[in-house]
């Protein structure tokens, strides 16, 4: 990832929420770093397995230890995404090994799903495993930055359980650009609770809470099958002349 020296001509404002939904614990998690002097900031959140012991602890772990990788790799201006996404969640998978199987859960590991999102003068690049959510919304319209890799009741891959093999095959990967006006939207998949035209309308109703009007908005819905979910909203302001 490159830095312009160009000035960029917005600011960013980020916010979270969360909800744990029908479920009895939150197993989904989030860190964020972001460094104004550096004019970087990196999202992780993670998306801990239903089913697998310690859903909580592997999310939390993920998240901790891709975040930990990232703000390393930051310095590595210009590393291949395939390889630096690769290396972040090998690393983040190692952590999680150290966590003891269950027999509660049949042996299955504590596993998760995983995306990662890093941004530096305007420029974004992302990493992902699994089905969470990442959207740039721009002037009301809906643009996917990562295809969310069906699981369902088939868990083909996941952070801790299977990361694909050695070249990475479950490892989703992209790059954008966020610019003045922009919402950046990146949730785990309790938020597929809403249709993209609601999420859009709730964004545009609640630009100075918009994280938590999204949860808010799930909530109301008061699905009984409702899952944990965790938001961020980044969006990036247009600096006043």
């Amino acid at each position: 990832m490159t830095s312009s020296n160009a000035p960029i001509p917005f600011h960013l404002e980020i916010h979270s929420a969360e909800t744990i939904g029908a479920r009895t614990r939150q197993e989904d998690a989030y860190l964020i770093h972001d460094s104004p002097t550096e004019n970087h900031v990196i999202l992780t959140i993670a998306d801990g397995l239903g089913g697998h012991c310690d859903g909580d602890i592997a999310s939390e772990t993920a998240v901790r230890e891709s975040m930990r990788a990232l703000r390393a790799g930051m310095a590595q201006a210009g590393m291949p995404l395939k390889s630096v996404s690769l290396k972040v969640f090998i690393q983040a998978s190692r952590a999680l090994d150290r966590i003891p199987y269950h027999i509660d859960y049949g042996f299955r590991p504590a596993s998760t799903l995983i995306t990662a999102i890093a941004y530096r003068s305007g420029e974004l690049r992302l990493a992902g495993i699994g089905d969470s959510l990442a959207w740039i919304v721009r002037a009301g319209e809906v643009r996917e930055l990562l295809r969310p890799q069906g699981f369902g009741n088939h868990v083909h891959h996941a952070l801790g359980y299977d990361i694909g093999g050695a070249d990475g095959a479950a490892v989703s990967s992209a790059s954008g650009s966020m610019e003045a006006g922009d919402c950046l939207l990146l949730a785990t998949d309790g938020l597929y609770s809403l249709l993209p035209e609601e999420i859009v309308d709730v964004l545009a109703a609640n630009p100075a809470e918009p994280a938590h009007a999204l949860i808010a908005a799930v909530n109301e819905k008061k699905e009984k099958s409702q899952d944990n979910c965790v938001v961020i909203v980044m969006t990036a302001r247009e600096n006043k002349t």
